[in-house]
């Protein structure tokens, strides 16, 4: 976590009638988010976050896909899961969707000594979007694994609307998007039982690890 944790300093704050309070504060070195008053993500940590990529990009590796790979990364946070995409030389491109313009800006300004200025590879392409609402517009069958990490799971949302995602439609244009053989990976602080139900219904194979406080859900096509 690193050694200077003193008192929080306050950096930058954030209002919008649609997502409400964003908070930015500084603890020694580390900056932390606070989300309408409830923690959030820090840079400290961040180890549950890049084993989800490490996850997928082995189960993709196993199902036959050794380059080229076309990665869809929902939610920047603090670009660990961006960072550790792009360590991989099999990956080609990572499309990065992101609804909070601050934590974009963030990344740019405060973060990237700590994800490796992940945002100015070459290979990233950052949108600014809705994820849900992107995914309605995107091509299918166009991406080999699609990595989601915007809320805290099905069960803790920080956006109400992020339900959809987790549904039946939502969760079947998901896999839409995925090449025969793609896989899709979900961070969640819970277990939720009707989210299994679904991915158990649409995907060929699914199972749930345990990494540090969070599951990871992993499904393939």
């Amino acid at each position: 976590m690193g050694s200077d944790f003193t008192d929080k300093v306050l950096v930058e704050r954030y209002k919008d009638p649609r997502l409400g309070e964003m908070v930015l504060t500084r603890r020694g070195e580390h900056y932390e988010i606070i989300f309408n008053g409830v923690f959030l993500m820090a840079t400290y940590g961040g180890e549950s976050e890049r084993e989800m990529v490490r996850l997928a990009l082995r189960e993709i590796s196993r199902r036959g896909r050794k380059k080229g790979i076309q990665l869809l990364i929902g939610g920047l946070g603090m670009g660990f899961s961006l960072q550790e995409a792009l360590k991989s030389r099999a990956v080609e491109r990572v499309v990065v969707v992101e609804v909070a313009p601050p934590v974009i800006k963030w990344n740019r300004c405060y973060f990237g000594g700590f994800n490796d200025n992940a945002l100015s590879d070459g290979r990233t392409e950052l949108v600014l979007d809705d994820l849900y609402l992107y995914l309605k517009r995107a091509t299918p069958e166009n991406y080999d694994g699609i990595i989601l990490d915007i809320d805290n799971g099905p069960d803790w949302l920080v956006l109400a609307s992020n339900q959809r995602l987790y549904t039946g439609a939502g969760l079947s244009r998901v896999r839409d998007l995925l090449r025969p053989g793609g896989c899709f990976v979900l961070w969640s602080l819970t277990k939720n039982a009707a989210f299994r139900e679904e991915l158990s219904r649409l995907f060929s194979t699914f199972r749930v690890e345990r990494v540090d406080d969070a599951y990871l859900y992993l499904a393939c096509k």
